[in-house]
């Protein structure tokens, strides 16, 4: 997504009454997620790395969005759809963007990394 629409979006989801926000964000969320499994796919199957850099980046976008969610459904549990999880268990958008986090500061190697997130994946 490009950043003049991604802005875009952001501040319209940031503007938008608490029941839109779920509904925008659910839809952000499960966009990347959909985003990086497509990628994750091309990825295995060409072994190439820009598909990595693009599922991981999705990955992040979806875990953004699912903290947003959480952030949505404190203030305002009502909303909070039967199925999702509590705060303890924020599912794997949220696993995944804490595991990038990990990555990213150097806290987790490559292939800790890797391991990890195919294992999230392969719980999906």
């Amino acid at each position: 997504m490009n950043d003049s629409r991604s802005g875009f979006r952001q501040i319209k989801i940031a503007f938008a009454a608490p029941e839109r926000r779920v509904e925008l964000l659910t839809q952000e969320r499960d966009a990347r997620l959909s985003e990086a499994s497509k990628a994750h796919s091309k990825a295995i199957g060409w072994g190439a790395k820009k598909f990595i850099q693009v599922a991981e980046r999705a990955e992040h976008e979806a875990g953004k969005a699912q903290a947003q969610l959480e952030d949505v459904w404190r203030s305002n549990p009502e909303l909070r759809p039967a199925g999702e999880q509590g705060a303890v268990g924020v599912g794997a958008a949220g696993r995944m963007a804490e595991l990038s986090e990990l990555h990213s500061r150097g806290l987790i190697s490559e292939e800790e990394f890797e391991h990890k997130r195919r294992a999230i994946l392969e719980g999906l």
